[in-house]
């Protein structure tokens, strides 16, 4: 499921909805006012990684070592 921002071209009210890509990306309108919604495009998100061994610097510094051995 992915997940969509829509923002109200009256009233500027923001609301998220889980949809499949399959269903249909038309809503029927603004729970406040019952404006037109428009679907706001937002970039992704990074992964965050949690937990131990998920570090950023884990495999620049297996690069870097690897380097210095030829």
């Amino acid at each position: 499921m992915a997940l969509y921002t829509y923002v109200c071209t009256s009233c500027s009210y923001e609301m998220e909805l889980h949809k499949l890509m399959s269903e249909s990306q038309i809503i029927n309108g603004c729970p406040r006012c019952g404006a037109e919604m428009k679907r706001q495009w937002r970039p992704p998100a990074e992964p965050v990684f949690k937990g131990t061994g998920f570090y950023e610097t884990d495999y620049k510094a297996k690069e870097a070592k690897d380097e210095d051995t030829d």
